[in-house]
């Protein structure tokens, strides 16, 4: 992940929620800052913890399982335009061997502007972009080519926070959709 936007950004973050393997080892290794954040059930509180620390005026979001492929040049000037607050990226999510791939557009480049930030404990949705541009780049994402053990415990965990989040609001269906998608798509998880 780090390697593919080293030379493209001028600081990399990175909020750590209890990994026991080598990420901040590796994270720092990158010269990325590092803060550490006990992980509360609520993946938009930490992606929102991540951008408070940024001092650019872009953030850019790529995940662990997550690296950047494709570049789109175009990006350098877009960021000039005062009527440009957003940049869409495709996604492209590998899947185990058997179940190809899947594209998706994805904002992943926005103003560091204090309005635009992520809402929902689980499957978060980023919120308070206005004028998006669409450009090449590609990001690729691993997280749903996982062995049967992990796909059980991603599900399980998605699963209990969709669970708490239809406590919480039981008449947005929203969660609702979310949790049944989640049962029926059980594999990506």
């Amino acid at each position: 992940c780090l390697e593919s936007i080293k030379d493209l950004v001028f600081e990399m973050i990175v909020v750590d929620t209890g990994s026991s393997d080598r990420t901040v080892e590796i994270a720092k290794n990158f010269g990325a800052k590092i803060y550490h954040h006990p992980w509360e059930d609520d993946f938009s509180k930490h992606r929102n913890l991540s951008l408070s620390y940024a001092a650019g005026d872009w953030i850019m979001v790529i995940d662990a399982d997550e690296k950047l492929v494709s570049w789109d040049d175009r990006i350098v000037d877009v960021v000039a335009h005062a009527s440009v607050d957003s940049i869409s990226v495709t996604v492209k999510n590998l899947f185990s061997e058997d179940q190809g791939e899947g594209w998706h557009n994805s904002v992943r480049i926005f103003r560091n502007n204090g309005r635009i930030r992520y809402h929902g404990r689980v499957h978060n949705q980023l919120v308070g972009w206005n004028s998006p541009f669409s450009c090449n780049a590609v990001i690729e994402h691993t997280g749903y080519a996982l062995d049967p053990a992990a796909k059980e415990r991603k599900f399980v965990r998605a699963k209990t926070m969709l669970e708490r989040e239809i406590e919480r609001n039981p008449q947005d269906p929203k969660w609702h959709h979310y949790l049944a998608a989640a049962y029926l798509g059980k594999e990506m998880y």
